[in-house]
This record gives C-alpha cells, sequence and structure tokens, in this order.
C-alpha cells in the first residue's frame, strides 16, 4: 500500500532540537490517503487537532489561515489520530509526501506520544522508520526537473524547488489554489501517479 500524507503545522522544524522537544512544532491538520499501488482508496482521514495549550506561529497562521479556536471546538484529540497513522505505515510499502517537513513532524510527534504514554522509546517511531518502508518526496527531484523553475539565487545553476501549486500547475494546466490539507493531499497523489507512469520514483515502481 501507499500512504499519502499532508500536515498543517504550527511552524517549521527546528533541526537544533531533538525530534521530541516540546519547542518543535505540531500539526493542528492532518490528511491522509492509503491506497493500492494503482491508486485505488482503501481508507481515508482529513482531521483538525485540538491544539490544548500549543501556539501556532504568525507565519504559519498567516499561510494555512486555520483558527487554533475553531480547531480546539471542533477538532479531535491528537493520540489516536497519531496511534491511526502509525497503524497504517506498518501496514504501507511507502510514504509518499511534498518535502520532508511532514515526515519530521511525524516523527517528532510520535516521538512526544511515546513519552506521553509512557511507551518503551520507539513504541510508535519504529513502525514509521522501518527499513522496508520507502519515504518519497516528489518535491525533490521529480518536480523540481519538470518544472525547470530558475534558481533566485545567483550564481546557482540547479533548478529551484517549485510548490506544490506551482507544480501541479506545470503539470495539469490551470488550477485553483488548495486551501487545506485535503485538497493538498489531492494535489500530491495526483502528481504521484503521474509522474510514476513518466519513470520517476524507480524505488516504488510497479510490481
Amino acid at each position: 500500500m501507499f500512504l499519502f500524507l499532508k500536515m498543517e503545522t504550527s511552524g517549521l522544524y527546528r533541526t537544533e532540537l531533538a525530534p521530541a522537544s516540546k519547542a518543535q512544532p505540531w500539526a493542528i491538520s492532518i490528511a491522509a490517503e492509503y491506497t493500492s499501488e494503482k491508486g485505488e482508496r482503501y481508507g481515508a482521514f482529513d482531521f483538525h487537532i485540538k491544539p490544548g495549550n500549543r501556539a501556532v506561529k504568525p507565519d504559519a497562521l498567516e499561510a494555512h489561515g486555520i483558527d487554533p479556536k475553531m480547531c480546539e471546538r471542533f477538532g479531535v484529540a491528537e493520540a489516536p489520530v497519531l496511534a491511526l497513522l502509525s497503524d497504517i505505515a506498518g501496514k504501507c510499502r511507502a510514504v509518499i509526501t511534498y518535502g520532508d517537513l511532514d515526515n519530521r513532524i511525524v516523527v517528532s510527534l510520535l516521538a512526544k506520544l511515546e513519552e506521553a504514554m509512557k511507551k518503551r522509546e520507539g513504541f510508535y517511531v519504529e513502525k514509521w522508520r522501518r527499513t522496508n518502508l520507502t519515504f518519497v518526496d516528489i518535491q525533490k527531484p521529480a518536480c523540481q526537473m519538470e518544472c525547470k523553475l530558475p534558481s533566485e539565487k545567483d550564481g546557482q545553476e540547479e533548478f529551484r524547488w517549485p510548490t506544490l501549486t506551482e507544480a501541479y500547475h506545470k503539470v495539469f494546466g490551470d488550477s485553483e489554489p488548495p486551501n487545506n490539507a485535503w485538497e493538498k493531499l489531492v494535489m500530491i497523489s495526483d502528481l504521484f501517479f503521474h509522474l510514476r507512469a513518466k519513470g520517476h520514483f524507480p524505488e516504488v515502481k510497479d510490481v
């Protein structure tokens, strides 16, 4: 199975901190879909997460526009969603994301969950990091090479990394900007299967 994942977070991952640090960002919205290797859906979910006492950084709030007060009222508890995500990952062959932020956030959240639930280290994380689970970041280099957007840095010849919206527009033409994690997840899935058919992602080619 393939697991497609998109999150909206409270901020950017901090590489100088341990994954389980309370200062690491959290996910205010989590969308996931797991499918067959031909794209047939087996299941999906799309949840806003209750913030509790956690804050959302202003830059993140401006980027995704998700109201934490709304999430506190209508969102769901984080722990069962993370446990579900870990369980699904344990059944999958590959996790597909756009960029590497979501993968890092999941490891951080699962490490925090282990501490909160007083589980042994790796109880949840090891399903996510197991050796036979492949992580596919479709932004680099597949969408990067498909879009061929000039680098904005002087003297750098390599093409820059396109945003998800830029990549989708380049591959599929005119499209409306996504409004939430689920719409972004659909774009990731569409791009993945389209680009795999063109020969990208040999690590998860048809079996």
